[in-house]
């Protein structure tokens, strides 16, 4: 639904420097959306790397093999698919304010599953996906995005994952 304003990237985006050669980046600046999938706790992220993507700080990323240096603050949000939470390294209470974690805990059954979807959304849904995302932008524009008015189990799930983000908020949860 989102075209060239959305792309995947690779994890090691979140992992580099951000600054130097980070092709990755360079080319995910411009995007609204990027996503990544199956971050798992064996994967090491850097909270001051998230920090500086979410935080409206100009980066700079050299392209591969060009010799050009992007340099612009970042348009897209990052969004990472897991099943597990990744390892962030330096996650502190600046991050887990940055974070918004959304649990998918319904199981869609062998039986249950329906195999024309795939077709049915590539047929209807990208209309229905792009009228979803423009309603959320426009109710994001008036109302912004307080943490109020997220749902329970949106609140939940966002509050455990930053418990478990460092020994000590671990310490403290229990």
């Amino acid at each position: 639904a989102l075209g060239g304003y959305s792309e995947t990237v690779d994890l090691s985006i979140f992992k580099e420097k951000a600054s130097g050669l980070n092709p990755a980046l360079a080319q995910a600046m411009p995007r609204r959306v990027i996503t990544s999938s199956e971050a798992g706790m064996n994967n090491y992220l850097h909270a001051d790397l998230f920090k500086r993507m979410t935080g409206n700080d100009r980066l700079s990323a050299e392209l591969k093999g060009v010799n050009v240096i992007v340099t612009r603050v970042p348009a897209f949000t990052p969004v990472i698919a897991t099943n597990s939470p990744p390892t962030i390294k330096g996650a502190d209470a600046a991050l887990q304010k940055r974070l918004l974690i959304i649990p998918f805990n319904e199981e869609v059954f062998e039986k249950d599953d329906d195999k024309s979807a795939d077709t049915n959304l590539a047929k209807y849904g990208s209309e229905a996906v792009l009228s979803w995302l423009v309603e959320g932008w426009y109710m994001y524009a008036t109302q912004g995005l307080a943490r109020s008015t997220w749902p329970a189990s949106v609140l939940g799930t966002t509050k455990q994952f930053g418990s478990e983000l460092s020994d000590i908020g671990e310490f403290v949860a229990e």
